[in-house]
């Protein structure tokens, strides 16, 4: 007699159950308890924003792994992608953008400063000085190159400390004459390392707006001929706007020689 048949596949159906029976169940975060007492809505406040900012940072990760998939290179490449997709892109503008907050608004603004005050409530001072307890005189802060036997010492020595010097000022006319006073030996100075791309755009909008008549195309041919290559490297990055700027402040005044605006541009 032929053998028996093979026993029939267990049904399809049913094998599905058992494989999501065997499934793990994820556990849920547990029911927190809140004492009454203690509940305040800065303690519901925080756990909102603390539950938000998880949330945003779930989210900016997991679109940053979809696109590291398709643009990385390398498997570094992917982890730095996914690391550094929460940091605030850094904009050209914001290189030299002035600080969002200002501290020590005192220093170096001319003003008088009170005293230093000991921890007893005294005023701080020498003792041989003579004065009395509790009675110094205020102590006077002179402004940075304001008492110097010479005009050298308030000219900036880099180009941090000029930028610093142009968002002091207020009005165009006021950066413009802190600019004409540069010369080509304070410009070679200033920029023998470099010229940066923002500061020239600066300059080039303040002696358009407020520059006395000559001052721009004088800065405009010592910074070409005094620094030729810091010069050159920083006007690569101008836009066609800002080279006409240039253009507006070498036709204002007359050139000195006829191949001077082809030796600035």
């Amino acid at each position: 007699s032929p053998p028996p048949p093979p026993p029939p596949p267990p049904p399809r159906c049913g094998w599905l159950v058992a494989q999501h029976s065997a499934m793990p169940i994820i556990k849920e975060d547990p029911f927190k308890n809140y004492d009454p007492a203690k509940l305040t809505f800065d303690v519901v406040k925080g756990e909102v924003s603390d539950a938000m900012q998880f949330d945003w940072k779930r989210d900016k990760v997991d679109d940053a792994k979809k696109k590291a998939i398709y643009a990385a290179t390398s498997y570094d490449d992917f982890t730095a992608r996914v690391k550094g997709c929460t940091l605030k892109p850094i904009h050209p503008g914001e290189f030299n953008a002035p600080p969002k907050f200002a501290f020590n608004r005192a220093g170096g603004a001319g003003g008088e400063v009170p005293a230093y005050v000991k921890a007893d409530g005294a005023a701080g001072g020498s003792s041989g000085d003579g004065a009395a307890r509790g009675s110094a005189a205020p102590v006077r802060v002179a402004a940075r190159g304001a008492g110097g036997p010479s005009g050298a010492d308030a000219l900036p020595r880099n180009g941090r400390e000029l930028d610093r010097e142009l968002r002091k000022r207020s009005g165009a006319a006021d950066k413009a004459s802190l600019l004409a006073a540069l010369d080509g030996e304070a410009l070679v100075r200033i920029f023998s390392r470099e010229l940066d791309p923002e500061l020239l755009r600066q300059a080039l909008i303040v002696m358009d707006e407020g520059g006395a008549p000559g001052e721009g195309r004088r800065l405009l041919r010592d910074l070409a001929l005094r620094c030729p290559n810091q010069t050159a490297m920083a006007s690569t990055f101008l836009t066609p706007q800002e080279r006409g700027v240039a253009a507006r402040i070498l036709a204002r005044d007359p050139p000195a020689a006829d191949s001077e605006d082809v030796r600035i541009c």
